[in-house]
């Protein structure tokens, strides 16, 4: 399949003419480092900061550039640096591989350390009474998510500190070192904590905390140094720190968050009498007032934002102000069919009920209908948990991992899901980002949560025939990583509740709710661009010329959704002239009986018999029941024998006769079985649904009140509510659908009716087989157009099928009337026969 755009560029908005900043000369913001300033927010600017076409500011109007400590040599001042040295939380969102950033922060921090260090010492030897320290000389914290990045630190330090000259640094912090990260095979681990001192002519490492310059420790791990027991933190290591850094703070999502809330939350407090490791009398106010966390200065790195990330700058408590670089995304869209469904939330303290309660509601309606091979995708454990207990007592048929499943469990698993007998895996990312799982034809993915990382998001819809994620407005971060800004921004802000990306077209669709009630009318005429359907204040359809169709696309509904519009426009019909199917045309030895061949050699069984491919006599060696001829199955002994008889034991549907299928062990007749016989399908009901297991119909209720027959009507301010017949529990609610005049009052409880009190005119229990060329799967479907295909059913009983099929996914329009004169303009109903070429077009949502 071929990839689309995945990436976040510089690319400019439209209008966007921004300035570089001016850095002014003459003051370094480090000697008054201490110096209350007038934070105003109201003090915002956009400008450009190189590389970066585009970094905001707010609170803060005058930039300085840096100055630099004699010691160090070959460091060149830059944008970056500049904005840093302004002691400004910093924000710097970069996803530019080659663009490496975390140099500007290590000499950031080390120019800040050495400043800090002669500081002390001039005024050791001047005026040693001045109130120049903190409690600890601990000042600068750097959290990294992995062994590997501190080992890219305290290369990078070396090199500067030392002139790259690794026997200044001590014998015992080399042992270690080397004992540390040169032995360690892989430098993924997040297991790793030391102290860094810069002396005068050496450097130390694992230094005590207490007593070194910068902390440079994994989140996890430094976590572990604050425990003193089980209820105690020994506040005294973290309490002098004038600049904390977190960096690829993308990756620390992966990790448990919760370590990095604990550091801040103990960062900058008052330390007990034992922690003090420097003079007393020469403490600053500041931190003996508690106040020090206002003057401590934040910088993230990070390739992408989330909520919590932005949270973490946010409360950072500043008086310089912040500063943040932006970047503008294009999104990461396939060519599948992509649908996204928006849910409702208030505030983010709701966000993780409201999501559950649409996902639940959703699955239940649609659970019948989901076919094997699909994947349910899940961005937090704890969504997870709560996820996989749902699962479990709904829909026991999925397998559920996650990080903490065992090796053994996750390949069996796997394959199970692989031989379609599990039918669906319920994920977790950081499963996905630790233990890759390589999926292969998934049918269908599901995104219960959107994924932080977009190429979680690429994997499983690259090998996907389609996918449904669930998002709202607080999901804007993955949104717009997924789909680009532009898009992001218009499905967070739309009315609408489904989106859907077709062959890279984006609809934003239009629903005929009551709270969305517009006027739907036909065109006599077309307009000059051939638009069939034109959306302004009303929606107009028009016929298309001839040698033109209106894409069927253009409007979709299912039984449970709401029929939708976009501005479509007509396009040429596709030309097939008449060919021969053996020219031009390869066919491997896959073909199954029923399927088109040239010559024996195409077909599995070897026969091919006027361009059609036979099935396997009685008798003949088999290895599945796909290549035996209609009416046979492959046997125990791996030979084609008779189907077995209604009523018989079976194993799977392959086994019974044309017609039947292995419903809980016995061959049982498809459509056959009424009100709560207990099924593992919905084919095996009369009335085609079936309701936690057991055959069902759905009933619709108003006001308390049960409408007995069509057409359903009802107040466009009513609630539609919709009931299991046989067990009289609640299925779904929804409004009434408008009837394309908003003058009219009314409208109709239009959905689920293919599924409403006796199925209209019986469409299921009155498809009956008549004879199949096809064997196997094919011949054992439920679907209607397979079994036309196959010569199953005649085509006059599948004409019947389409058009009821059509008038009831459209039930307000048709009912309504108004769209009488041009609704086989647009393929939603027609009230003469079907033209059947134009099905294929129609996307299910």
């Amino acid at each position: 399949m071929k990839r689309g755009p995945s990436k976040c560029d510089e690319t400019l908005r439209p209008k966007q003419k921004f300035q570089n900043l001016d850095f002014l000369t003459g003051i370094d913001r480090f000697h008054n480092f201490f110096t209350p300033g007038a934070y105003d927010p109201k003090k915002k600017q956009t400008f450009r900061l190189e590389p970066f076409i585009e970094a905001t500011s707010s609170g803060c109007d005058e930039f300085y550039s840096t100055t630099l400590h004699k010691r160090m040599i070959g460091i060149e001042s830059s944008p970056i640096l500049n904005i840093m040295s302004n002691y400004v939380d910093f924000l710097l969102l970069n996803s530019n591989k080659d663009f490496e950033t975390k140099n500007f922060i290590y000499s950031h921090v080390m120019n800040h350390v050495y400043k800090h260090k002669t500081m002390i010492k001039d005024n050791t030897e001047t005026n040693p009474t001045i109130k120049d320290q903190a409690f600890t000389s601990a000042i600068a914290v750097i959290l990294v998510p992995t062994l590997g990045h501190a080992k890219h630190c305290i290369e990078f330090m070396v090199n500067q500190h030392c002139k790259g000259n690794w026997k200044k640094v001590s014998k015992f912090s080399m042992k270690k070192y080397k004992e540390i990260f040169e032995d360690e095979p892989e430098l993924d681990s997040d297991a790793v904590k030391l102290g860094i001192t810069l002396g005068d002519k050496d450097m130390h490492l694992f230094s005590n905390f207490k007593k070194c310059d910068i902390i440079l420790a994994t989140p996890m791990s430094l976590k572990q140094g604050l425990e003193k027991s089980e209820d105690k933190i020994d506040t005294g290591i973290l309490c002098s720190i004038q600049i904390s850094v977190v960096l690829d703070c993308h990756m620390l999502l992966m990790q448990n968050w919760d370590h990095i809330e604990d550091i801040f939350k103990n960062m900058n407090l008052m330390p007990d009498r034992d922690s003090v490791t420097t003079d007393l009398n020469r403490i600053r106010d500041e931190y003996l007032d508690g106040n020090s966390n206002n003057f401590r200065q934040l910088i993230i790195q990070t390739d992408f934002l989330s909520p919590i990330i932005m949270s973490l700058f946010n409360r950072n408590h500043n008086f310089r102000g912040k500063a943040k670089t932006i970047e503008h995304c294009t999104g990461t869209i396939f060519p599948c069919l992509q649908k996204f469904r928006k849910f409702q939330a208030s505030s983010t303290s709701e966000i993780n009920e409201k999501r559950y309660e649409y996902f639940c509601q959703y699955w239940l309606r649609i659970k019948e209908e989901i076919p094997t091979k699909s994947v349910i995708f899940v961005q937090s454990y704890f969504e997870y948990v709560r996820l996989k207990s749902f699962l479990e007592e709904n829909d026991p048929g999925i397998s559920c991992l996650c990080e903490y499943t065992s090796k053994p469990e996750r390949q069996r698993s796997v394959a199970q899901w692989s031989k379609n007998t599990s039918k669906a895996l319920c994920i977790t990312e950081r499963l996905a980002y630790f233990r890759p799982l390589k999926l292969r034809e998934i049918s269908n993915v599901f995104f219960y949560s959107l994924p932080e990382f977009k190429e979680n998001y690429e994997s499983l819809v690259r090998a996907s025939e389609e996918s449904t994620a669930i998002f709202c407005k607080y999901d804007a971060f993955s949104l717009q990583r997924i789909v680009g800004d532009t898009k992001a921004e218009k499905m967070i802000v739309s009315n609408s509740e489904i989106f859907i990306y077709k062959n890279m077209i984006f609809l934003a669709l239009i629903h005929l709710v009551s709270s969305e009630c517009v006027k739907i009318e036909c065109q006599d005429t077309y307009d000059p661009d051939f638009r069939c359907i034109e959306i302004t204040e009303t929606i107009k359809v028009a016929a298309c010329p001839a040698g033109m169709y209106c894409p069927s696309y253009s409007s979709i509904a299912t039984y449970n959704q709401k029929l939708t519009f976009v501005d479509t426009y007509c396009e040429p019909l596709p030309y097939s002239p008449p060919v021969d199917l053996c020219t031009n045309t390869t066919y491997d030895q896959s073909q199954l009986p029923g399927d088109q061949c040239c010559n024996n050699n195409n077909c599995l069984s070897g026969i091919c018999n006027n361009l059609i491919c036979d099935g396997l006599t009685k008798g003949s060696s088999c290895i599945d029941s796909s290549i035996c001829a209609p009416g046979l199955y492959c046997g125990p002994s791996n030979t084609c024998v008779t189907s077995l008889k209604k009523g018989s034991k079976c194993i799977n549907d392959l086994e019974c006769q044309i017609g039947y299928g292995c419903n809980k062990g016995f061959c049982i007749e498809l459509w056959s079985l009424g009100l709560t016989y207990g099924v593992e399908d919905a084919k095996f009901c009369e009335s085609n649904y079936a309701f936690e297991g057991y055959c069902d119909m759905i009933q619709i209720y108003l006001n308390g009140t049960k409408l007995i027959s069509e057409p359903f009507t009802c107040n466009l301010v009513d609630t539609c509510v919709y009931h299991s017949a046989a067990f009289r529990k609640s299925y779904d609610e929804e409004p009434c659908l408008c009837s394309g005049d908003p003058n009219l009052k009314q409208g109709y409880c239009g959905l689920y009716i293919n599924h409403v009190e006796g199925m209209f005119e019986n469409l299921f229990k009155d498809m009956k087989y008549s004879s199949s060329k096809c064997s196997g799967a094919k011949a054992h479907s439920s679907d209607p157009f397979e079994l036309w295909q196959c010569g199953s059913i005649s085509s006059d009983k599948y004409e019947k099928y389409v058009e009821t099929t059509r008038r009831n996914l459209n039930w307000n329009l048709y009912k309504s009337g108004v769209l009488d004169g041009c609704a086989e303009t647009i393929t939603l109903f027609t009230s003469g026969s079907v033209l059947l070429g134009i099905l294929g077009g129609w996307i299910i949502v």
